[in-house]
């Protein structure tokens, strides 16, 4: 499972790197901890994971709008 993880990560980081996209400390650590993940997650439960990054939940949002307009990341509705 460790194997695919890093793949995806690899992926992930490539294609923002071919679309012209910086890979900022704070993107790559989004982008770590999201691939880090074994189930979908909320932007606040990632933000919640990245506390000692100081990364801003609105940093969080604009990366995962990109990782999903790249075609790494989906959308996920949740009920309720």
């Amino acid at each position: 499972m460790q194997m695919v993880r890093n793949t995806a990560l690899a992926v992930a980081l490539a294609r923002l790197q071919a679309r012209g996209y910086k890979l900022t400390r704070p993107r790559r650590n989004i982008i770590e901890a999201l691939f880090g993940q074994d189930r979908a997650i909320t932007a606040a439960e990632l933000h919640s994971l990245l506390t000692e990054s100081r990364v801003n939940l609105a940093t969080v949002y604009r990366t995962l709008d990109t990782l999903t307009v790249i075609g790494v990341a989906d959308t996920v509705a949740h009920p309720g």
